[in-house]
């Protein structure tokens, strides 16, 4: 933490953070599907069963994980093997048009398959 920026609680970064509520939502709903039952109960009576049950809840966000883990991973095996590596937060709105050498020189962090990287720009 910077010494011009006081520590905040934590509670208070995740009441401010869309992220963490979405987090917790998902796992009221992978854990806890099965206290809606009443819920569901009450705003479908013509059904005997809940839409979702816990276990289906589960089985779907699985499935769903798992399909956005192999098309990431199949996006950055495609992108790599055609030279194209990603560069989060990088920002070139204010550079002129034309023609420009990238340099990315990443910090070096044992054990990580990723890092900071200090971005150059060559004209």
């Amino acid at each position: 933490m910077s010494a011009d920026r006081p520590a905040r609680p934590l509670l208070r970064v995740i009441a401010r953070d869309p992220l963490s509520w979405l987090l917790l939502l998902l796992a009221f709903f992978v854990f806890g599907m099965n206290k809606l039952r009443p819920i569901f109960a009450a705003a479908f009576p013509q059904l005997d069963r809940p839409i979702f049950t816990q276990d289906s809840f589960r089985a779907l966000t699985a499935a769903h994980l798992e399909l956005v883990a192999l098309s990431s991973a199949a996006a950055i095996m495609v992108g790599v093997g055609a030279g194209i590596f990603v560069i989060e937060g990088l920002d070139l709105g204010a550079v002129e048009p034309g023609r420009y050498t990238l340099v990315c020189l990443p910090l070096k962090f044992p054990e990580l398959d990723g890092a900071p990287a200090r971005a150059i720009l060559l004209a």
